[in-house]
C-alpha cells in the first residue's frame, strides 16, 4: 500500500466512522481525499507516511529475530569461500572479511532508526 492510498484509506474511513457514531466532523473534510484542502490533505499523508515507517520497523523488528539466526548462513551463501574451503590463505581470508562485513552490515541495518 502506498502512502497515498493509506492517506485515502484513514480518510475515508475516519470519515465513516465519524458518521457511524453521529459525530459530525467538518463540512469541508466530508468530501474525497482529492477533494481536501492541502493542510489537511498534507497531514493525512504525513500520518500515512508515519504509520508506514512505523510498521516497517515493527516488521523488521519482528523478523529480525529469525533472520539474525540465519544470517551466518546468508552470509556464508553469498561469501562461500570459508574455512573448509580448499582456497589459498590469501583468498579465505578476503572472503572472510566480505562475510564478516555482510554480518556486520545486517546487523547495523536491523538497528537503524
Amino acid at each position: 500500500m502506498t502512502k497515498n492510498e493509506l492517506a485515502e484509506w484513514l480518510h475515508d474511513n475516519y470519515e465513516q466512522l465519524a458518521k457511524a457514531e453521529n459525530w459530525q466532523t467538518q463540512k469541508i473534510t466530508r468530501v474525497k481525499f482529492d477533494d481536501l484542502p492541502a493542510g489537511n490533505k498534507s497531514t493525512m499523508l504525513a500520518l500515512a507516511d508515519r504509520t508506514l515507517k512505523t510498521f516497517s520497523i515493527i516488521s523488521l523488528n519482528s523478523v529480525a529475530v529469525v533472520l539474525s539466526e540465519d544470517v551466518e548462513k546468508l552470509a556464508h551463501k553469498n561469501y562461500p569461500f570459508g574455512s573448509e574451503s580448499s582456497i589459498g590463505s590469501g583468498d579465505r581470508s578476503f572472503y572472510e572479511k566480505r562475510k564478516i562485513a555482510f554480518i556486520e552490515g545486517f546487523k547495523a541495518g536491523l538497528n537503524y532508526r
